[in-house]
């Protein structure tokens, strides 16, 4: 959890950069697995090039992932 919380406090354009295609995937998928939504974490992982744009509007709108998190 140490790590979901410093990833919390990252600077807005951060999480922006880490919600690109392909590295979305990685970053926001594990973050969900540790936040402890492991099926939604998967998904998030395996549907990458579908769901990137959500994480993308979630931020710009709220400056955090917080739809489906």
């Amino acid at each position: 959890m140490l790590i979901c919380k410093h990833m919390e406090r990252w600077p807005w354009w951060v999480k922006i950069v880490f919600a690109l295609p392909l590295i979305d995937g990685l970053v926001w998928g594990s973050y969900r697995i540790m936040n402890g939504y492991v099926i939604l974490g998967v998904a998030w992982i395996l549907l990458n090039p579908l769901v990137f744009v959500i994480d993308i509007i979630s931020i710009l709108v709220f400056k955090d992932i917080k739809i489906l998190a």
